[in-house]
């Protein structure tokens, strides 16, 4: 007898935990939808003008990361400290950058090698190798419904392909179980249970607010690390402009030839501008250049080439009827980890499911509790 099906939505960090873990420790058939053209969700690694730039999710804390610590390990991703040596900037008034003397701005903050993007990618290469046949995983697929069928002994996902032409009608596939990893808000818009969820978890999810949803990066590549040689760290905090904070983006890897960037957080107004591009993102990167300029000495002759990513214009973080505006952050709400949703059959993941403030250990922790709820959902009784 075959392994039964799991359907994972999103291949996301949470998603691909949960696919590498299926595939590697519960010896399940996995089948992996993925509604953008590409994996990685929120971690998302440009390589644009020559850079590795981390435009979503970044760092991680080895002392309290377990989950991800121990993930990275077992496919091979390596963590490199955050740059931080040298004389940190604050901005405390338009156009007035003061230096501070050496000192930290990080505590222990480190970065995957080769950008954050790399270990969701890592994991379905995992999951793939381990599974053969039994895995698979396709973009540029969205999941409109999910529905318990045949007595409550299977589900139905039901999907369409997205993407240029939006091409192909909806396609169905049955599933023994389906971990949903995708952010909650997002889901409860687009997505049609039946039946419908408990009033409990309907609730958590409609109100639950959508990690990086309200906050875009600004990268300013370079071709040189000037700041360095001038003695900066590359990390500097304002008030007085659309980036709130600055930090050397530069992978220190050897060998890989990746060129050196200073990354800025822009929020709330500036990060809506952002997200309606035209003219009114372009008259924010006009002042964002200019708090670089004025920051880091040099950076007119030096920095090449700019972008940005607003994640409040991504179609799959942030559903087209919520504000830019997201309530305050709590996550983790217990109904976002019910094991009885449609009996069991289904189990919700992503980072908004676990209290770990929007972080990438929360994706993970999510992506193995999912995973070991579908393994123990698909078991054979008795087993």
């Amino acid at each position: 007898m075959k392994p039964s099906l799991v359907v994972v939505v999103g291949a996301g960090l949470s998603g691909a935990t949960a696919a590498w873990s299926l595939a590697t420790q519960h010896s399940s058939r996995v089948l992996v939808l993925e509604a953008r053209d590409r994996v990685g969700g929120r971690l998302y690694s440009s390589g644009g003008a020559g850079a590795v730039l981390d435009l979503g999710a970044a760092w991680t804390w080895p002392s309290h990361d377990v989950a991800l610590g121990q993930v990275c390990k077992a496919v091979g991703v390596a963590t490199r400290p955050q740059f931080d040596d040298g004389s940190p900037v604050a901005e405390l008034a338009p156009g007035q950058p003061r230096r501070f003397p050496p000192s930290r701005t990080f505590s222990e903050e480190r970065r995957l090698a080769g950008g954050a993007a790399a270990l969701p990618a890592r994991l379905l290469e995992a999951a793939a190798s381990a599974a053969g046949d039994s895995f698979e995983l396709r973009t540029s697929c969205a999941v409109s419904r999910i529905a318990l069928v045949d007595g409550g002994a299977a589900v139905e996902v039901t999907y369409r392909r997205v993407g240029e032409g939006d091409v192909g009608a909806e396609a169905r596939v049955l599933a023994g179980c389906v971990v949903v990893a995708a952010p909650p808000r997002l889901v409860a818009a687009q997505v049609t249970f039946s039946p419908e969820l408990p009033a409990p978890t309907a609730r958590a999810m409609a109100r639950s607010p959508t990690w990086m949803a309200d906050t875009a990066k600004v990268a300013f590549v370079a071709d040189a690390p000037f700041w360095r040689a001038a003695g900066y760290s590359g990390s500097a905090s304002s008030y007085a402009g659309p980036l709130r904070q600055v930090w050397d983006n530069s992978q220190d890897l050897g060998g890989e030839g990746a060129r050196p960037a200073l990354v800025g957080f822009a929020m709330g107004d500036d990060a809506a501008e952002l997200a309606r591009g035209g003219d009114a993102a372009r008259a924010v990167l006009r002042r964002a250049r200019a708090q670089i300029d004025a920051m880091f000495p040099g950076a007119d002759e030096h920095v090449t080439d700019e972008t940005f990513l607003a994640w409040g214009a991504e179609e799959w973080t942030r559903h087209e009827g919520a504000g830019m505006r997201e309530p305050a952050p709590s996550f983790g709400h217990p109904a976002l980890r019910s094991p009885d949703l449609l009996g069991g059959r289904l189990v919700l993941a992503g980072t908004e499911t676990e209290d770990e403030h929007g972080h990438m250990e929360g994706a993970v922790r999510s992506g193995l509790r999912a995973a070991e709820h579908a393994g123990r959902q698909l078991a054979p009784t008795g087993a």
